[in-house]
């Protein structure tokens, strides 16, 4: 959507069908963020291809669910835990980097919140069970550990309801979850690629034309003996 003139659903059927569709191109799997509309412009131009929601974000779509259970218990106790990115990381790099001197103070704080306040554990064992869930080696495995997500969700929604709402998404979108552990394809180098054009942007201040823009992007991504050797230098230059 984010390449296309606006975010309608239309367009991108447009952009689908002009560039995929009538050119006869064999699609195999569509990997995508959970997204309605483009869930509905892929059922459409493609209706029986399958579909993959990609981990990355189911894991950021729950992450913002953890945020907004987290500050709603600060705001029970009127307090500030400062813990916003830890809550969030993966265990592994919790225990790696709670041993390092910048970390260390804030690390041991989040382990003596998680012994005070029941709330903020359930948090982190929700964080903790979907890095698991993407951890499984089958679909087996996997779906097992999918039911076990949604059985802890029910079972603290009285503490957080925003739980509710979590585990609606996820049954909305529980067939292209699960296909990940059958197809395995991620947006993870696109995403890290659009994470470091959009910090390039704000570092620059934003650009006046495209055409700056582009020659700016050529210089970060491209290797500069591949650049002066092409069409691009030469017709940008």
């Amino acid at each position: 959507m984010g390449v296309s003139k606006d975010n309608k659903q239309s367009t991108l059927v447009e952009i689908l069908e002009e560039n995929l569709a009538r050119k006869n191109k064999t699609v195999a799997v569509v990997n995508m963020d959970m997204d309605k509309r483009i869930k509905g412009a892929v059922r459409q131009v493609f209706p029986d291809v399958p579909i993959v929601a990609d981990k990355f974000h189911v894991i950021k779509f729950t992450n913002r669910v953890i945020d907004l259970c987290r500050v709603a218990v600060e705001k029970s106790v009127r307090d500030r835990f400062e813990i916003k990115r830890l809550l969030v990381m993966k265990t592994e790099k919790f225990h790696y980097l709670k041993h390092k001197d910048k970390w260390r103070v804030k690390a041991q704080k989040l382990e003596q919140i998680l012994k005070e306040y029941p709330e903020i554990k359930i948090l982190w064992d929700l964080k903790n069970k979907v890095h698991g869930f993407y951890r499984c080696k089958s679909l087996e495995t996997a779906t097992q550990s999918w039911k076990a997500l949604l059985r802890f969700l029910d079972g603290h929604k009285a503490l957080h309801p925003e739980f509710t709402d979590l585990k609606k998404t996820f049954l909305n979108w529980e067939t292209e979850i699960l296909n990940y552990f059958i197809y395995r394809t991620t947006n993870a180098y696109i995403e890290g690629l659009n994470n470091r054009i959009e910090t390039f942007k704000r570092k620059r201040w934003g650009f006046r034309n495209k055409e700056s823009f582009i020659k700016c992007l050529c210089y970060m991504l491209f290797p500069i003996s591949h650049v002066f050797q092409s069409h691009i230098y030469t017709h940008w230059f």
